[in-house]
């Protein structure tokens, strides 16, 4: 499933090649005739109505590919509501022409245009084209009149790339939950954008086993996780032998 780093990759790739450019051009009915909702836009993934989706893009440009945790949304010029975008499972973003980022088990296959699977494609005005695509369709589209104020933005707890908290603040954090330290990591409104590989690498990392509950953890514990959590994506871990987990 699409984590923190996946989706960073993905929004960094929308900012680099559409920022800044007018969208002259919005489809949101699936374009193949091989699959069963061919012409139609997808009912599972729009949670809103997909032709209000439409206007509410066409002419506007989009000025910022922003994110928070798993969830990211296009800042765009003018009045009017701004297009979220939940990954779900197998969700990703494509743009014709652009080798894009690829999962340990799957990929968006774009030498073929639109990519199968595609969910809504966007064309600008200098003629870049761009797909979000979602296989499994647990992925969301939606429309927000305040994206960064508003649900499902506004539930997320700190996001631990772009606004990693203090010592401090992050030890009031976590001691006001209750739990196995991964099962706390993974929820959404603690630690925004953390999925497995991140909560397993995080307490690789500050050697702290995944079920130990945070009641035990002491205030040096605590900060070997935090400070695990900040780093883990800024640097490359290095090869290392099994090591014993603390419990």
């Amino acid at each position: 499933m699409p984590e923190l780093a996946e989706l960073e990759t993905a929004r960094r790739l929308v900012e680099e090649h559409c920022a800044g450019k007018r969208i002259t051009e919005v489809t949101t009915t699936v374009q193949r005739a091989s699959d069963e909702l061919n012409g139609r836009p997808d009912p599972i993934v729009y949670v809103c109505d997909p032709v209000e989706f439409e206007k509410a893009l066409v002419g506007r440009v989009l000025e910022r590919a922003c994110r928070k945790g798993k969830q990211m949304w296009w800042q765009l010029g003018g009045p009017g509501k701004h297009p979220g975008l939940h990954f779900g499972m197998t969700g990703g973003i494509a743009v014709r022409g652009v080798s894009g980022p690829k999962y340990k088990r799957y990929g968006v296959d774009a030498t073929e245009w639109p990519p199968r699977f595609t969910r809504l494609e966007v064309g600008f005005g200098d003629g870049t084209r761009l797909a979000f695509v979602n296989s499994r369709r647990i992925g969301r589209i939606r429309l927000l009149d305040d994206p960064e104020h508003e649900p499902p933005v506004s539930l997320l707890g700190f996001d631990p790339f772009t606004s990693p908290p203090n010592a401090a603040t992050f030890r009031g954090l976590l001691q006001a939950r209750r739990g196995p330290i991964k099962a706390v990591l993974l929820d959404q409104s603690f630690s925004a954008g953390v999925g497995n590989w991140i909560a397993d690498e995080v307490c690789y990392q500050a050697r702290v086993h995944p079920a130990r509950p945070v009641a035990t953890m002491s205030v040096d514990v605590i900060e070997r996780v935090r400070a695990a959590l900040t780093d883990i994506f800024h640097v490359r871990p290095a090869p290392s032998k099994p090591r014993d987990l603390a419990r």
